[in-house]
């Protein structure tokens, strides 16, 4: 999202894009580290890039793009997959 008085987009510093660590990424996408990877292998996930000899960062806006573009667990389409709910033995 663009601020119109700077024509800047918000969360970066004089229009660079803002880079997360493995932490943060971890916590915004509540995946393990293990699975980030595996994800990154896959090319299901953005890769990190490179900023120094021993560190690596995430585009916030590439993380945030990736967050959107997923699926809801049980919105309408699967629920019409799964169809309706049986009543469970206990109930």
């Amino acid at each position: 999202m663009k601020d119109k008085a700077t024509d800047v987009v918000r969360g970066t510093v004089a229009g660079l894009p803002r880079y997360l660590p493995w932490d943060e990424v971890i916590e915004l996408t509540g995946m393990s580290r293990s699975t980030l990877k595996r994800a990154i292998r896959d090319e299901e996930f953005p890769a990190p890039r490179k900023l120094t000899r021993g560190r690596v960062g995430f585009r916030q806006d590439e993380i945030a793009t990736w967050v959107e573009t997923r699926p809801r667990a049980m919105g309408e389409v699967a629920r019409r997959i799964r169809g309706p709910r049986r009543p469970s033995l206990r109930e």
